[in-house]
C-alpha cells in the first residue's frame, strides 16, 4: 500500500459510516497455491475454520481487512476504510462484529461485512493519542488496550462504558494478549512483556506489575506478542524473528526462535486449537506452525500490515460415519411362552370368626366421683 499507485488504483471508494467495498487483492499481492484453491474436491478434506483480521496503511490510507481459511490465496475483503490510521483489531464473542483502536484515540465496531460503523469511546485525555494493542475477554466482557501518548494500559465495557486506566507510568507499549483461561493480561513495554490481572480495579503503577523478561533485560527488542492459554506458551516478535517461550511462576523458559529473518517482525497471533501463528513483516501476513517447523505460508502480501488477528473455530468431522454392516433381522430372536409359568395360590383355608372372642365386664371396677363447691 502506502505510495504505491497501482495498488491504490485498484481501492474503491469507501464511506466512514457504512463502508460496502471489497477490495480484492491483486494477483502481486496474494500467493498463488500449486493446486487452483476454487477446483472443489469429491468430499470435504478441511478440518479447520478460521478468520484472520489484520490493518494496514499509513496515515492518510488505513484499512481493516478479513479473511477466511477457503479464501487464501484468492481473495481479501476490506470491512472498513478509517479516517485514521487503525491499530489492533479483535473479534468479540458473538464473531459478528470487528472492534478496532484508531491511533487518534477512538475505539471502533463494524460488523463483519463492514456495516454499521460505530465510535464505541473517544477516550483520548490529551491533545493527541497513539492506540495500539487490543485484546478482548468474553468473561469480563470487556476490551483492553494500550496507548504510547497516555502511557497507559486501559480498559473499557464491550459497549464502551466503564473506561478504566489499568496501569499507568508506560514509555513504550505496543503489544497486548489476554490468557483467556486466567484472566492475566500480558503487554509489551520498551522491549520488556508485562504481566497483569485482567480483573483489576484500581490502577497500578508499572513498578507494580510483574516482568517476565527479568533474567533477559532489553535482550529480544519486543514489539507484540500472542498467548497459547492452553499450554502457557507466549509468542512475540523482534528483532527480525519470531519468538516463542514459556511461562513458569510467571518467568520464561526454553525461549526459541521459531522464525528467523523476518524483516520487519511486527505483530502475532495464535490459533492454538489448530496448531498455526499468524504474524505479519514488512511485506505482508503469513502463518506458520507453533513448532516453527512449517515453511511460512503467505496470507497477503502487503506493505504497511500494522496488527494481525486470527480468531478460530474447530469444525466438526468432515465426514458422516458410515452405514449399519447388517440388516435387521425378519423376526425376534425369541418366542413368547404359550401360557403362565405359574398358577394363581388358592382360597384362604380359614373362615373369619363371627363374634369377638372376649365381652365387656359387667360394672366399672372403681368409681371416681367428682365434687364441685360453689361459694
Amino acid at each position: 500500500m502506502g505510495g504505491d499507485a497501482a495498488v491504490l488504483a485498484m481501492s474503491l471508494p469507501c464511506e466512514k459510516q457504512e463502508c460496502d467495498c471489497r477490495r480484492v487483492l491483486g494477483e502481486e499481492e496474494m500467493m498463488l497455491l500449486p493446486a487452483d484453491p476454487l477446483t472443489p474436491t469429491m468430499s470435504p478434506t478441511l478440518s479447520e475454520d478460521w478468520t484472520v483480521l489484520w490493518t494496514e496503511g499509513a496515515s492518510e490510507l488505513s484499512y481493516v481487512w478479513i479473511m477466511q481459511h477457503e479464501n487464501v490465496g484468492v481473495q481479501a475483503f476490506v470491512l472498513i476504510d478509517t479516517t485514521g490510521k487503525a491499530q489492533g483489531t479483535t473479534m468479540n464473542y458473538n464473531e459478528t462484529t470487528v472492534t478496532f483502536v484508531d491511533e487518534v484515540g477512538s475505539l471502533y465496531r463494524v460488523n463483519t461485512d463492514g456495516t454499521d460503523l460505530t465510535e464505541l469511546v473517544d477516550y483520548c485525555q490529551v491533545s493527541t493519542c497513539e492506540g495500539y494493542g487490543i485484546d478482548s475477554w468474553d468473561v469480563t466482557e470487556r476490551l483492553y488496550w494500550v496507548d504510547k501518548t497516555m502511557q497507559q494500559l486501559l480498559s473499557c465495557s464491550y459497549d464502551g462504558g466503564d473506561l478504566r486506566v489499568i496501569v499507568s507510568g508506560l514509555s513504550n507499549p505496543y503489544g497486548i494478549a489476554v490468557d483467556k483461561k486466567r484472566g492475566n493480561i500480558y503487554f509489551t513495554d520498551s522491549g520488556t512483556i508485562y504481566v497483569t490481572s485482567a480483573f483489576a480495579s484500581s490502577t497500578k503503577s508499572l513498578q507494580q506489575v510483574t516482568s517476565l523478561f527479568a533474567n533477559y533485560p532489553q535482550s529480544y527488542s519486543v514489539t507484540n506478542l500472542g498467548m497459547d492459554a492452553e499450554s502457557r506458551d507466549i509468542y512475540w516478535t523482534g528483532n527480525n524473528t519470531v519468538y516463542k517461550g514459556s511461562i513458569v511462576a510467571n518467568e520464561l523458559s526454553d525461549i526459541t526462535a521459531l522464525y528467523a529473518d523476518v524483516r520487519g517482525a511486527n505483530s502475532v497471533s495464535i490459533d492454538w486449537q489448530q496448531d498455526k501463528i499468524f504474524f505479519s513483516d514488512n511485506d505482508g501476513v503469513y502463518y506458520g506452525n507453533l513448532q516453527g517447523t512449517l515453511s511460512p505460508v503467505v496470507v497477503a502480501y502487503l506493505y504497511n500490515v500494522t496488527f494481525v488477528y486470527v480468531k478460530y473455530e474447530v469444525t466438526p468431522t468432515p465426514s458422516p460415519t458410515a452405514c449399519p454392516t447388517s440388516l435387521p433381522t425378519f423376526m425376534p430372536s425369541s418366542i413368547p411362552t404359550s401360557a403362565p409359568s405359574a398358577l394363581p395360590t388358592a382360597r384362604p383355608t380359614s373362615v373369619p370368626t363371627k363374634l369377638p372372642t372376649s365381652s365387656p365386664s359387667s360394672a366399672p371396677t372403681s368409681r371416681y366421683v367428682l365434687l364441685l363447691f360453689l361459694r
